[in-house]
């Protein structure tokens, strides 16, 4: 598992997770309530129900790249270069995407 910071232009700064989500996989569709990530709740909420649960089990190792997305969505960007290669890596954003910058 590899921690990455992702850094939101209003100077706010988050610590992430890439790889298997040991807490979704321990607590399920509490950690995206908790974590305010309310689309990603309903999306394997209603996935999981349709599939018979398989999609829980594919979310263990999908949940934390889906919420990197949604923030990335929600305007943070690496915080660095590590954190970029990473993201690079597992081709989650491009290589010409920009740094997240504190304003």
């Amino acid at each position: 598992m590899m921690r990455i910071s992702l850094r939101h232009s209003s100077g706010v700064t988050k610590q992430v997770k890439l790889g298997f989500s040991w807490t979704f996989f321990f607590f399920g569709l509490w950690v995206p309530l908790f974590r305010g990530d309310f689309r990603n709740f309903f999306r394997i909420w209603g996935l999981s129900i349709v599939t018979l649960g398989i999609y829980g089990i594919i979310s263990w190792w999908a949940y934390n790249g889906h919420y990197v997305r949604s923030l990335l969505e929600k305007g943070y960007g690496p915080a660095d270069e590590w954190a970029k290669t990473a993201l690079v890596d597992r081709r989650i954003i491009t290589s010409n995407a920009p740094l997240g910058n504190a304003v």
